[in-house]
């Protein structure tokens, strides 16, 4: 099965941060959305969800709990769930989500 990238699938967070959803199938065990994200996500915690980043390109740093680290086109980030997480800069990444995004299980600093 095919999923295409859709820009009418897109939520707009904020001025500098969108999500364009192109999998989330009901009663799947992933989700999978591309992030155009052009400042900071938000410090904050998954309880529920393992996420894996794909970076498409752009450059950022990214925070796991106490460590930062930088990313560019090409680089694959895993955040396990309870891990303290951020990401700042101007960027285009991928995300799946296991099982599937539950934004009641995301909690911000």
């Amino acid at each position: 099965m095919i999923y295409k990238y859709n820009e009418n699938n897109k939520r707009i967070i904020n001025d500098g941060f969108n999500v364009v959803d192109v999998y989330n199938e009901k009663f799947s065990n992933i989700d999978y959305v591309v992030v155009n994200l052009d400042g900071e996500h938000g410090t904050c915690i998954n309880t529920k969800s393992t996420k894996y980043w794909f970076i498409l390109y752009g450059k950022a740093n990214v925070y796991l709990n106490d460590e930062v680290s930088e990313v560019t086109q090409g680089d694959f980030v895993i955040i396990n769930r309870n891990v303290k997480h951020n990401i700042i800069g101007k960027v285009k990444f991928g995300v799946v989500c296991t099982p599937p995004f539950d934004a009641s299980s995301e909690k911000y600093d």
